[in-house]
């Protein structure tokens, strides 16, 4: 069959019109970041937050922010959607909310720009719980400061009183006292964090700026030892060296017990360490200011847990070998308490 010029050009004609309707009735809708097609034109918004503190509890204020967010195509976001994964919804370029329940949500942050385009982001967030109180006892004292525990008994150092008790941890009984030793004689007796180290206790003398090792019968002071730091509160020996607390500083230090030289300082980010405990491969720090109890992890120089302490002003920290042991000091005018307390993992 042989086509004449004029029909040819008829098909060409007609090809030529048919083909920019084909073409554009392939052409897929811009997606609005999340693989839908709601007709929106442009490139999806970034979505990005954080949210402080690291480790929170319940009943504490999350602070959720997306200032991070922008719109790639330059234009503007309008509208800042959270899911904060207990069912509660939440608004704004910053925001808060508290969990009441320990576990791990799912928080995501939506942002829409003024073309409505929508983009998302989302993490886990791991919420804790609170310590359960397994003992409670009426400290000897309005102010104890430092604890520690020598495989049988447990020993107070109290600053109010400026003495050191050895108690019955069964029954709250003062087994021993004596006024908190000094290594010069003008010094005042001014107690804070408490160490044992398997046959002598360690002590803080605020006073004099030192760390002391005591004969654990009578007080008698075998070594004197210059602190790290003036602002350090909280002592613990973990089976070669001593750990030392500057909350001011936020850092801890390890201390060689021969010489006092510092083998090691430890930067704690956004915590106010006090209290100190040994675990046998971890610490635990007391921050009287948010009211926390916290795992830390002196290797990786983090904390690995945390939880929401008995309540009070949290000063010294020992661990008895299965369970943590919590001084707080008297808000009342009445005596301190000591708290056997059960964290969870």
């Amino acid at each position: 069959m042989i086509w004449s010029w004029q029909t040819i050009k008829k098909l060409v004609l007609c090809l030529a019109l048919a083909l920019p309707i084909v073409v554009l009735g392939c052409q897929p809708k811009e997606t609005n970041g999340n693989g839908s097609t709601d007709g929106t034109t442009g490139e999806p918004p970034l979505a990005q937050f954080s949210y402080q503190p690291a480790l929170p509890v319940i009943e504490e204020y999350v602070i959720f922010d997306g200032s991070a967010s922008r719109d790639r195509a330059g234009g503007k976001l309008v509208s800042y959607e959270w899911n904060f994964g207990d069912g509660a919804t939440g608004q704004g370029v910053i925001t808060k909310h508290t969990y009441t329940a320990a576990g791990e949500y799912s928080v995501q942050l939506t942002v829409t720009n003024d073309k409505g385009a929508k983009g998302t982001a989302q993490q886990k967030v791991r919420v804790f719980g609170k310590v359960s109180i397994k003992k409670e006892l009426a400290a000897p004292g309005l102010d104890p400061r430092g604890l520690a525990w020598d495989e049988k008994s447990l020993w107070v150092a109290d600053g109010y009183e400026g003495a050191i008790f050895q108690i019955d941890p069964g029954t709250g009984k003062v087994l021993k006292s004596y006024e908190a030793p000094t290594a010069s004689a003008d010094a005042l007796p001014m107690p804070e964090g408490l160490a044992w180290d398997g046959t002598s206790l360690w002590m803080i003398s605020v006073d004099e700026a030192k760390i002391l090792k005591l004969r654990p019968q009578d007080g008698k002071v075998l070594a004197a030892l210059s602190l790290p730091s003036e602002d350090a509160t909280g002592l613990a020996w973990d089976g070669g060296a001593l750990w030392v607390s500057d909350p001011r500083g936020s850092k801890l230090y390890r201390v060689d017990p021969n010489d006092g030289r510092v083998l090691k300082s430890v930067a704690v980010a956004d915590i106010f360490p006090g209290g100190l405990a040994w675990d046998g491969s971890a610490l635990w720090l007391s921050d009287e200011i948010d009211g926390k109890l916290y795992r830390f992890d002196p290797g990786s120089g983090k904390p690995t847990l945390a939880a929401k302490g008995p309540g009070g002003a949290m000063a010294g920290l020992t661990w008895d070998g299965e369970a943590l042991w919590v001084a707080v000091a008297s808000e009342d005018g009445d005596s301190g308490k000591l708290y056997r307390v059960e964290v969870p993992r």
